[in-house]
């Protein structure tokens, strides 16, 4: 899970969380990844990523 971090609106505070302690284990580096989020299952791995709305 990702939020933008509310002391400084630039950057996002990660969660990371697996099924259990030793899944969650398995998650490397995090500056790795280009996406935004990934999410694995059976099927596959889902990525997305987080767009920053226009100030108006």
């Amino acid at each position: 899970m990702a939020l933008r971090n509310p002391y400084n609106e630039d950057n996002y505070l990660v969660w990371v969380a697996g099924e259990n302690r030793n899944l969650t284990a398995l998650f490397e580096n995090p500056t790795y990844y280009l996406s935004s989020y990934e999410i694995g299952s059976k099927e596959g791995i889902e990525l997305g990523f987080y767009v920053q709305p226009v100030s108006s």
